[in-house]
């Protein structure tokens, strides 16, 4: 995809959740079945550090340090939260849309520190047991933009319900190569991959909503430049409201996972999620 388009769609998701962020909210509330197979494939990996400290059950409260990209409505803080009991949890959330942060926190009283937008590196040392912190970044203006997000010795990143914003093959593999550099060797890195295109009634809708935005907005999207997965998606019926999704096939999964495999180890790849249980792949990475 050429960099014109795929700054055109970016700015065409960045208008729809400034537009419909009290409602999309309103429909991400609970957890994800997925996450919970996540922290499986990874506990082993996240109970101390290499430098010879102790994680979970030294007696010190040593706070799990983590770095969630596209965090949405801190939905995965708060299962975090409910899943881990006593162990701390430190956590830097970044995301384009601060209402949906705002909302979540709000809503599952959340301590959250809103730092507004910025550029400075955040190391995970910087970081207090218990902190919440919340920044404001384009990410995928920030990929495309050649630039680095900047977070270094997490001990995970995650990035659910994002990687079919991030426009490209070669962007959601740059994507994924800093999400593998911000953690610590041994680190985990997780994310998820939806498969909308695997569900019959998903399909019906991207194909409806497709053909309706190559009318709507034709002479201001190139629609040649788009991939294979490519689509746009509506909501809630709303007319004219579209936003830029990719829906992953098999091959598009191999090839990030073929593609960090220089870098990080894969722990897991499994499908969750949906009536089906089937909508999201994930895959579970262990920093080298």
């Amino acid at each position: 995809m050429d960099t014109r388009t795929a700054r055109f769609l970016n700015e065409l998701n960045q208008r729809f959740y400034e537009a419909c962020a009290p409602s999309f909210s309103d429909t991400r509330s609970a957890a994800w079945q997925g996450w919970r197979g996540c922290l499986d494939a990874a506990c082993g990996n996240l109970e101390g550090r290499p430098n010879g400290r102790s994680g979970a059950g030294d007696g010190e409260g040593e706070a799990l340090r983590v770095l969630d990209v596209a965090c949405g409505n801190l939905r995965f803080e708060s299962f975090l939260a409910d899943e881990l009991g006593d162990r701390p949890i430190s956590a830097c959330a970044v995301d384009t849309c601060e209402f949906l942060a705002r909302d979540g926190a709000e809503a599952f009283g959340l301590p959250v520190q809103f730092e507004g937008p910025g550029n400075r590196s955040v190391p995970a040392a910087s970081l207090k047991p218990g902190d919440i912190r919340f920044r404001t970044c384009d990410i995928v203006a920030q990929i495309l933009d050649g630039g680095q997000l900047g977070f270094a010795d997490f001990d995970a990143a995650v990035c659910f319900g994002f990687f079919h914003h991030v426009l490209g093959r070669q962007a959601r593999i740059d994507l994924l190569d800093q999400l593998i550099a911000s953690v610590r060797p041994g680190g985990v890195v997780a994310i998820s991959l939806w498969r909308f295109m695997d569900d019959e009634r998903l399909v019906r809708k991207a194909l409806e909503a497709s053909a309706q935005a190559r009318i709507d907005m034709a002479g201001t999207v190139d629609f040649d430049a788009l991939e294979a997965g490519d689509y746009f998606l509506g909501w809630q019926d709303m007319r004219g409201v579209y936003r830029y999704a990719h829906s992953f096939s098999d091959d598009d999964v191999d090839e990030l996972a073929d593609a960090a495999s220089n870098r990080a180890q894969l722990l897991a790849r499994f499908r969750a999620d949906g009536r089906t249980n089937d909508l999201n792949e994930y895959l579970v990475f262990r920093a080298v």
